[in-house]
């Protein structure tokens, strides 16, 4: 059976070792990841009109952290308490 979270069309070789070399905090307090996968979106965009791909995949590993699940609940919940 299947345990993958999610369908993809891109397979870009390194983004899976990319994600394993940077840690959590590294995201949290240097932008290195965003800015990364930013720079690099236009790339994303050829691999997927030459390279064409479709499959599953995990989620990343941040997201399956609870703490950081809850956290962001409670923020969102505060960011749109006034249209509740």
């Amino acid at each position: 059976q299947n345990q993958d979270d999610f369908y993809v069309n891109t397979n870009v070789p390194g983004v899976k070792l990319i994600e394993n070399f940077l840690k959590p905090w590294m995201s949290s307090l240097l932008p290195i990841r965003d800015l990364f996968f930013s720079l690099f979106a236009g790339l994303f965009l050829i691999f997927q009109r030459v390279f064409p791909f479709y499959g599953t995949a995990k989620s990343s590993n941040s997201s399956y952290n609870e703490r950081l699940q809850n956290e962001l609940h409670e923020w969102s919940r505060e960011a749109v308490s006034e249209w509740l």
